[in-house]
């Protein structure tokens, strides 16, 4: 079995759908920002699936650990959309590996407009000063950044459709056998006796093929097929040997609201 943190790390970054609702942007369209953590488990791409089923943010993009963002499967300039959902697992101290300070820089760096709404669908940022800092970039200019406090994940509380489904931190689940032997299949189909397509490697290896050095057209190819494997094809009868994410999402039944701060909202904090 997995540890309890591994567990929570497979739903981390699974939080998306709450920023529409609260900033009343759903269905607008908005940017997704990856970063190299997308290898870690099929996470941070289903949250990128469902930012565009969510909320119409179908432009994903990918920031390199050295601070340059890519377009994976756009063609629109990120700096053109206002709206941007950044999908990685985190920690109060790191966005996707990358130190808050730095992410700052590069967010920045990469998208001069002051932005509307950032959204950091990132396990535990909302207890950092990542907010703070990226704000201060724009003059404390944005309207809205979102983060959690704790551990994210998606809550379906009883169903596994993944548009409809909110998005909290602390959160809790029912049919703990069930969850844990569908958290360690999907793991073992990534990262273990798993093949991707035909590659001879698995999932997690591809992956990090793809990232570094970064390749746009594989990973593009790659990001679809992940939503397929782990959240369409997927059966989800016999849980026994289920690698189906959605059901995770339906086990999942309650939780706390993102916090949100920024020029709408009180300062964001330290």
């Amino acid at each position: 079995m997995f540890s309890r943190k591994t567990r929570k790390g497979l739903l981390g970054g699974v939080a998306l759908a709450l920023a529409g609702m609260m900033a009343g942007e759903a269905g607008a369209a908005g940017a997704v920002l990856l970063t190299k953590e997308i290898c870690t488990n099929p996470a941070d791409i289903i949250v990128s699936h469902w930012a565009k089923l969510k909320h119409g943010a179908s432009d994903v993009y990918f920031m390199k650990s050295t601070g340059e963002v890519e377009k994976i499967n756009t063609e629109t300039d990120f700096d053109d959309l206002a709206n941007v959902y950044v999908s990685a697992h985190g920690s109060p101290t790191n966005v996707g590996g990358i130190t808050n300070a730095h992410f700052a820089s590069f967010f920045k760096a990469a998208h001069a407009n002051t932005p509307d709404l950032i959204f950091f669908s990132s396990c535990s940022t909302g207890a950092g000063d990542v907010r703070k800092l990226t704000n201060e970039k724009y003059g404390n200019a944005i309207g809205s950044l979102y983060g959690p406090l704790n551990s994210c994940a998606l809550v379906g509380d009883g169903s596994a459709d993944l548009a409809s489904a909110q998005n909290l931190y602390s959160v809790s689940h029912t049919d703990d056998d069930d969850f844990n032997t569908v958290a360690d299949n999907i793991m073992d189909v990534w990262s273990g006796t798993g093949e991707y397509k035909d590659t001879g490697v698995t999932w997690k290896a591809a992956c990090e093929a793809y990232v570094d050095p970064l390749d746009t057209d594989d990973l593009a190819e790659f990001h679809d097929a992940v939503y397929q494997e782990f959240m369409v094809d997927a059966q989800s009868d016999d849980i026994a040997t289920s690698h189906n994410y959605g059901l995770l999402i339906k086990w999942n039944n309650e939780g706390t609201e993102f916090d949100v701060c920024g020029a709408d909202h009180a300062p964001c904090p330290d």
